[in-house]
């Protein structure tokens, strides 16, 4: 929104006031900056590392139900967010780990694979797609609401 007000006002100033070709240029290169800044700050990242710090947050000796972490939307995430559940998924309480476990799988799990198409490709997902597959076997122990942390889903390996 705050590109699109900037634009406005660029668009007021410029073509407005009849020098309509000083816009176009501007429009452009701050289109491209503006997208760069997306990718630097890489939103889904920060909004799963934020609702995660909500699960670090609870005192020890709280109730540990996981309600302050909505894990169904983390597992709807994009593939940019994919290897930050996956390093925080352990110490996840109980409900959320099987929620966000059976989201991973079945967005990112190995049938989606099948699924895909190389016109469609980029790294993200592919990224993603590894990461998850390879963390099948503990992903679906989680799913299925086993206690713990099974072998294979401690943090080692799953990067951020």
């Amino acid at each position: 929104l705050g590109w699109l007000t900037l634009l406005t006002i660029w668009f007021a100033a410029t073509v407005l006031r009849g020098r309509r070709e000083r816009f176009a240029m501007a429009a452009l290169v701050s289109a491209f900056a503006f997208v760069a800044v997306l990718v630097a700050v890489n939103p889904d990242v920060r909004i799963a590392r934020t609702n995660l710090a909500r699960a670090d947050a609870v005192p020890a000796g709280a109730d540990q139900s996981g309600e302050a972490v909505d894990a169904g939307y983390l597992a709807s995430l994009s593939a940019d967010a994919v290897p930050t559940l996956l390093a925080a998924l352990p110490d996840l309480p109980p409900e959320p780990r099987r929620v966000l476990a059976r989201g991973l799988l079945k967005r990112w799990g190995p049938e989606k694979e099948a699924e895909a198409d190389w016109r469609s490709w980029n790294w993200s997902v592919a990224r993603a797609r590894e990461m998850v597959g390879a963390k099948a076997a503990a992903l679906q122990a989680m799913a299925d609401g086993a206690v713990g942390c099974p072998a294979g889903a401690s943090r080692a390996g799953a990067g951020t």
